[in-house]
């Protein structure tokens, strides 16, 4: 989550040498062969038909929060909550607000695509938004068609269609266990996160990055986007002064709203280095999302144990 105004043009001009996104009308999308997905990384239709396709085998809701110019934008969602033994754990995964960050919208879909989903889907309560802002992707823009940073727009108080319909969506489905964002920097020197859990121990954050460490290695670096950092970890306090004023500076994020709302009660933000080549990045997020279920369902676990033995 780098300054938005420091890196906008840098961005501009790299998305200009790498071409925009193939473009193509929804509802023409054919399910990608293998060898051609990273042609239709910046491609709505096939992220839409993928998606769809997808959710369908996993039992999960297709429900489209908003029409844009470049596509839908769909929500899927379990359809029951209930479990043997009570209510499952909720879960929110979200990605391509910023369509200069394809990989991590690929790796939604390939973990939505894969054995391992299938499995989850029966255990835990899925929210999923797998691309955000469909006309960035296809231009491979970090800003939305109206030019703005839709990352830096919770706390506005004119209306966007979209975001204010995320918002909606995201907040009938709530209260979440567990959210995780997945975006891409072209800063990173490797995978990082920010984890905004500081009232509760364990975090989570060492070992999500160590969960992706055989395709992507954690970022070195001890200072990230002006905030300390400790093998790729960064956690942030929303009571810290420092943080009220970067988000009253340059604008609310996801991650922050649904903290300050008490939607989520541990919310992670991860990004992939995007000067690693695709397959490396969509991989290292995935690995970073089964691994996210596993703890879930770890302290899940730990708390009926505890429950019963305090009983």
């Amino acid at each position: 989550m780098a300054n938005p105004k420091a890196r906008s043009a840098a961005v501009t001009a790299k998305a200009k040498r790498r071409g925009p996104g193939p473009s193509s009308k929804v509802g023409t999308a054919q399910p990608p062969a293998p060898s051609d997905w990273l042609h239709r990384l910046h491609d709505p239709a096939s992220i839409v038909h993928r998606a769809a396709a997808a959710a369908h085998r996993l039992g999960l809701r297709r429900r489209p929060l908003a029409k844009t110019e470049a596509g839908p934008v769909d929500l899927f969602e379990t359809v029951t909550r209930h479990a043997k033994g009570g209510v499952r754990p909720r879960v929110y995964l979200s990605a391509g607000i910023h369509g200069d960050e394809a990989g991590a919208v690929e790796a939604v879909l390939r973990w939505m695509e894969g054995a391992g989903a299938a499995k989850w889907a029966t255990l835990v309560d899925l929210t999923i938004v797998p691309c955000l802002n469909p006309a960035a992707i296809a231009s491979n823009s970090r800003l939305g068609p109206d030019g703005l940073d839709w990352n830096r727009g919770f706390a506005r108080l004119s209306r966007h269609a979209v975001i204010d319909a995320l918002k909606l969506g995201v907040r009938a489905r709530g209260p979440f266990d567990l959210a995780l964002l997945l975006h891409e920097d072209y800063d990173a020197c490797g995978l990082y996160l920010y984890e905004l859990r500081p009232d509760r121990e364990p975090l989570w954050g060492a070992d999500l990055i160590a969960a992706a460490a055989k395709v992507l290695p954690a970022d070195p670096r001890h200072s990230i986007d002006g905030s300390r950092a400790h093998g790729g970890v960064i956690t942030r306090s929303l009571h810290n002064p420092a943080m009220r004023t970067r988000v009253a500076r340059f604008g609310m994020p996801e991650a922050v709203w649904l903290s300050v709302t008490g939607l989520v009660a541990r919310v992670c933000t991860i990004e992939a280095p995007s000067e690693y080549d695709a397959e490396r990045r969509a991989e290292g997020l995935k690995a970073v999302i089964e691994k996210g279920l596993g703890l879930l369902m770890e302290e899940k676990e730990e708390e009926v144990r505890g429950g019963r033995g305090n009983g």
